[in-house]
Parts: C-alpha cells; sequence; structure tokens
C-alpha cells in the first residue's frame, strides 16, 4: 500500500517525479503508483539515475554520455526500461505529457539536484528493502528511500 508523507503542500499538484531504479521491481512500482496517479493532472517527469562510471568492462563509452532521449534511440538498457515504464503509465491512465530524464551521478545527490531544479510538487519513489545474506554487506548497503524521504524537500508517496 503507497504511503503519502506530506510536506509543502501545494493548492495544486501540478508537477511529479517518478524515480525509477532500472529494474523489474521498479516497473511494479510505476504500475502501482499510476494507477494511484492517473486522476492527478500534472506534467511527469520520469528519473533513472545512472552510475558516472561503466560498471562493466564491456559498457560502451555512449552509454555514460547518453541522455534519456538518446538512450532511448540507442535501445540501450536504460532506454529499454524508460520505454516499458512510459508504456504502464500510459495504460494506467497517464497522459501522453510523460517525459523520461536520465541523470548521471550518484543516486541520492542527483535526486535531490533534480527535485530542487525542477520544482516539483511530488516525488514517487519505490521501497524495497533487501537484506543482506552477509551482516558485513548489511551494513555497506544503502538506505536510499530513507534518505530521500529526509532529504526531499516535497511530498514523497512511497510506493
Amino acid at each position: 500500500m503507497p504511503l503519502i508523507i506530506a510536506r509543502s503542500v501545494p493548492e495544486k499538484i501540478s508537477k511529479i517525479l517518478i524515480c525509477t531504479g532500472g529494474e523489474t521491481q521498479s516497473l511494479e512500482n510505476i504500475r502501482t503508483a499510476g494507477r494511484f496517479l492517473a486522476c492527478i493532472p500534472a506534467e511527469i517527469q520520469l528519473l533513472h539515475v545512472m552510475s558516472q562510471l561503466a560498471l562493466r568492462l564491456d559498457s560502451p563509452d555512449q552509454d555514460l554520455l547518453d541522455n534519456a532521449e538518446s538512450a532511448i534511440a540507442r535501445g540501450t538498457r536504460e532506454g529499454r526500461h524508460f520505454i516499458q515504464a512510459m508504456e504502464i503509465l500510459r495504460k494506467a491512465g497517464i497522459p501522453e505529457t510523460i517525459t523520461p530524464k536520465l541523470r548521471h551521478g550518484l543516486v541520492i545527490d542527483e535526486v535531490i539536484k533534480e527535485l530542487n531544479e525542477g520544482h516539483y510538487d511530488l516525488m514517487v519513489i519505490g521501497s524495497h528493502y533487501h537484506q543482506a545474506k552477509k551482516p558485513l554487506l548489511e551494513i555497506l548497503l544503502e538506505d536510499i528511500a530513507g534518505q530521500l524521504i529526509g532529504r526531499a524537500s516535497c511530498s514523497v508517496m512511497l510506493v
């Protein structure tokens, strides 16, 4: 069940940032969020943050230079994810005005920068906690949702 943390609540929600992690669970989060957001006539921005460093040796150099449009045009993993996510949102009843955005850097820093630069009324994020099998990994894994909730200046919908 989604949870909304309300802060700086405007008279009308006109701009929404939906954050996506690029994996299968993110598509489920988008499907759930879409059902709730379809009744809100707002501008939708779909954000994915990818690393500023190649995570695999066989990653094309162009991946690190892509914006959302070029990732979609080149059919990269991120581009295909954007296409799937936008299709899910449209099927949920959100109009064609969905703008994909691709940023490169540290997830929390880039999402907060986007929030500040874009002046959003609502941010939608997923929360899927992965319990590590080893205690040391547990310490090293970030609580991204918790940090975003704490640092966001607008209301947050947690899916």
